[in-house]
Formats: C-alpha cells, sequence, structure tokens
C-alpha cells in the first residue's frame, strides 16, 4: 500500500510539473504560476470524487458558481 501511495505522489507531482510547463510555454509571468496552480488544485478539491481527467464543462460551470 505504501508502494501505491508514493507512485501517487510520484503521479501527482508529474501533473503539476507538467501543468507549470504548459503555463510556462504558453508565456505565463514567471510570477503567476503558483496562482494558476492554486486554482487548479482548488477544481480538484471541488470534485473529490472524480478525478481531473473526468471532469465536465458542468463540473467547471459549477465550481465557478460556487465561488460567488
Amino acid at each position: 500500500m505504501v508502494h501505491k501511495a508514493a507512485n501517487q505522489a510520484v503521479a501527482v507531482q508529474r501533473f503539476w510539473d507538467a501543468f507549470k510547463a504548459c503555463l510556462e510555454e504558453n508565456r505565463v509571468r514567471p510570477d503567476r504560476p503558483d496562482f494558476f496552480v492554486k486554482w487548479g488544485q482548488a477544481f480538484v478539491d471541488f470534485m473529490p470524487k472524480k478525478k481531473l481527467r473526468d471532469g465536465s464543462a458542468e463540473d467547471i460551470e459549477a465550481f465557478l458558481a460556487n465561488l460567488v
């Protein structure tokens, strides 16, 4: 079980590293990636029973509506 948790942690870190690389490739200012990661993590936390890849437009709309 510890091995699975370690693999999960590595996969999560790899995802956020790729996310930051994508931000850099799209010329996001160097002082802004953490801001986008914070919003991304908030979205992931908003739907704890769903994997990010299974998120939908409706999930995004619900997340944004929840911010108000």
